[in-house]
């Protein structure tokens, strides 16, 4: 596929720059997942990188997701990289949802990963599902949405989607649905950096 400068040039950019973060930052490349992508777009840049006449360009945390997400997928699409192998879970509940996400949800490798990651992190503060209150799932999203707090709303959709595999599988009560209250955003609630 044939991309128009401008894309093209945006595409580059942003992968020059998640390069130079990688390095500065002391990640390995076979080691990237969501996790790094998320903490690469959040991340306070000081990166050295010059983009447009000698001057650092600042691109918002969305966009540096999207463009480190593409650079990553080239790289493993051509073998460059390793592509992120999915880990076995011993618990019946977690296989039967990552498989569904795969077949029916056509959620990608990494994804899949991500959501197990949080997922897991989540279950020891939770329990058995069986037993899940809105209490217990307010607390533990609390207790995990300040170990990252960049991704909250994010936290938000894989705990609601984890319920609501749970729930059509009658494993746990559907009132349990709307337990998770919706993260606020503000649009250019931050002050500017210049």
């Amino acid at each position: 596929m044939q991309l128009a400068q401008g894309p093209a040039q945006s595409y580059r950019s942003e992968a020059e720059h998640f390069a130079a973060w990688l390095r500065i930052a002391r990640r390995q490349w076979a080691d990237i997942d969501d996790t790094i992508i998320d903490q690469y777009g959040a991340h306070d840049c000081r990166c050295p990188v010059w983009r447009k006449r000698g001057k650092l360009v600042a691109s918002g945390a969305k966009r540096r997701r999207r463009g480190a997400r593409h650079f990553v997928e080239f790289l493993r699409d051509r073998g460059v990289i390793p592509s992120v192998e999915l880990v076995s879970d011993d618990d019946p509940h977690m296989a039967a949802y990552l498989t569904w996400l795969k077949q029916h949800r056509g959620a990608t490798d990494e994804t899949i990963r991500r959501y197990r990651t949080d997922i897991t992190r989540l279950m020891p503060m939770l329990g058995e599902p069986s037993q899940w209150d809105a209490a217990v799932l307010r607390r533990a999203f609390q207790q995990r949405s300040k170990e990252t707090p960049g991704s909250a709303s994010l936290l938000v959709t894989i705990i609601r989607s984890y319920i609501r595999f749970l729930v059509v599988q009658g494993i746990c009560r559907p009132a349990l649905l709307h337990a998770i209250p919706s993260v606020q955003r503000y649009r250019l609630s931050t002050l500017p950096r210049h």
